[in-house]
């Protein structure tokens, strides 16, 4: 049974509804609390015929959705499956967003067309300041679809490991994701502007809670996902959890910023992020005495970090509420 007939059925059944009246000036008089309102009152026939069209209508809505988002998804792990793939869907998915779906003339078609055909020329990368944009456009497709995965299931027990395994891929490739290719991979994946979310239509898709759309965003992906799902579910892994954090957030900064850069990284974010972890640890950990002696411990490393005062302050802060 089609939808439109579904509908049609349902009005015959219940014949006209009566709504709120409006005033002479066109204004809804229901914004009015103290005006009376219209009431709809249906027999329990007239309900149990309802509930049963809705049923069948969120059956067909549910396959419908599910069978598109599917050839979405096929299409989108047959492109991940290799660099050169995936710049070519990615390609492909640019120039049906900026010049097919556009009224261009010709010499506006001829410019975006070279311009997106440079984008995939590996003539024009080089690869000690660019790194590998193909390889970053695989890493984005791939984290697509775990954000697609994300929005559609309603237990993440599966997902965890699939992140975790994706963040260990990102990882490994840290030396080849810096300048070009680092700015090709933290592209907003939500974004209209997106070519492949644009060309699918996959905005809505895309509002997952508790999840990042930004396939670089690695501590995001630690604060809004993995750390959760483990103080929920496993909270005697997160001092474990923490340090894997750490170290995975080095090895990114160490294979994509300079050696300068890194230095400064490891001088002044590296000590603010292991605060972070002490702090975090003091309110869920389940040992928070040992957190309360890193935090110490950090103070005593760092006397000249700008966050050394603040450290201070909240360590006293926690010392006085131990009494208590």
């Amino acid at each position: 049974m089609k939808i439109p007939s579904l509908c049609l059925a349902a009005a015959a059944f219940l014949g006209p509804l009566t709504l709120p009246a409006r005033s002479q000036t066109g204004e809804d008089e229901s914004a009015d609390p103290n005006a009376p309102r219209a009431t709809v009152t249906l027999t329990p026939e007239q309900i149990d015929m309802l509930t049963k069209q809705l049923a069948e209508l969120e059956g067909q809505i549910s396959k419908l959705r599910g069978d598109n988002l599917g050839q979405v998804l096929q299409k989108l792990r047959a492109a991940a499956a290799s660099n050169n793939s995936a710049m070519s869907f990615y390609l492909d998915c640019e120039k049906l967003v900026s010049i097919d779906r556009k009224e261009l003339d010709r010499d506006q078609t001829k410019r975006l067309a070279e311009r997106i055909d440079r984008t995939g020329d590996r003539r024009a990368v080089d690869e000690k300041t660019d790194g590998d944009p193909s390889l970053a456009v695989r890493l984005q497709l791939q984290y697509l679809i775990l954000s697609l995965e994300a929005h559609e299931t309603k237990d993440r027990a599966a997902l965890i490991p699939k992140l975790q395994s994706y963040i260990q891929e990102v990882l490994a490739s840290a030396d080849k994701l810096k300048g070009r290719a680092f700015g090709q991979l933290a592209g907003d994946l939500a974004s209209d502007r997106h070519p492949v979310t644009a060309a699918y239509q996959l905005q809505r898709y895309l509002k997952a809670e508790n999840w990042t759309n930004n396939a670089a965003d690695i501590p995001g992906m630690w604060t809004l996902t993995l750390l959760p799902w483990y103080k929920d579910n496993k909270p005697g892994d997160l001092t474990a959890l923490w340090d894997q954090r750490i170290t995975a957030e080095a090895a990114m900064r160490k294979g994509s910023l300079t050696d300068a850069e890194y230095q400064l990284w490891l001088q002044n974010e590296l000590p603010a992020l292991r605060w972070e972890r002490a702090e975090y640890l003091v309110q869920n950990g389940t040992n928070p005495v040992n957190a309360l002696a890193d935090m110490l411990k950090l103070i005593k490393e760092f006397p000249a970090h700008a966050d050394a005062p603040k450290w201070l302050t909240a360590l006293r802060n926690h010392l006085e509420s131990a009494k208590s």
